[in-house]
């Protein structure tokens, strides 16, 4: 039985994100739904605390922007010039690296930090992190039916209590699996990053 990617799984798991952290910002006339900074922040460490991200490039020890003049629509399909300014950069995840960008509107007063967090959401996105956000009808991605073939016996599993106190007890930080056969993937990584780490430290 092939093991759905560890990406694949952090898709599944955060496609659609729960309605009560979904804010709504009324953007000239358009409502855009959104989860915050602090959120995406909470869904990555919790998928890889060691993600990370850096900008594209620096300038004089900043990163490196760009100022343009955007087009914002407005609710009755015409758009308006606003000068805006993006920032791109790459999210290292599980790995795996992406490149993505951030933009705002150049007037805001807390440019750099809107800024980054612009960045993390749409960078989040290339990993699917809240992607029913993006998606038009909010459907549900179609490697869900592929992870329900690849593990289908285990549907509708979770871990005990038992299991997720073994599991906390093994160092795991993470989200609960949501199948068996991810629950025994990572009791397997866990005890084999403790056996690596007991070798290293062996006196020779």
């Amino acid at each position: 039985m092939v093991e759905p990617h560890p990406l694949l799984i952090a898709l599944i798991d955060y496609y659609t994100p729960d309605p009560s952290i979904v804010s709504e910002l009324d953007k000239n006339g358009v409502s855009l739904s959104y989860v915050g900074h602090a959120e995406i922040t909470k869904m990555l460490i919790e998928i890889d605390p060691e993600w990370s991200w850096e900008p594209a490039a620096w300038v004089d020890g900043r990163p490196a922007t760009f100022q343009q003049a955007g087009l914002i629509k407005r609710r009755d399909g015409t758009a308006t010039e606003v000068p805006t300014v993006s920032m791109w950069g790459r999210l290292t995840l599980l790995g795996v690296t992406r490149v993505a960008v951030g933009s705002v509107e150049a007037h805001k007063p807390d440019l750099d930090k809107e800024l980054v967090s612009d960045f993390l959401r749409n960078a989040a996105m290339r990993f699917g992190l809240c992607l029913s956000l993006w998606a038009k009808g909010g459907a549900q991605p179609p490697q869900q039916r592929t992870r329900t073939v690849v593990s289908s016996s285990s549907s509708g599993w979770q871990p005990t209590e038992k299991q997720q106190r073994f599991l906390r007890a093994l160092g795991y930080a993470g989200t609960m699996p949501t199948t068996r056969d991810s629950f025994d993937r990572i009791v397997e990584q866990l005890k084999a990053g403790k056996t690596a780490q007991a070798s290293d430290e062996a006196p020779f």
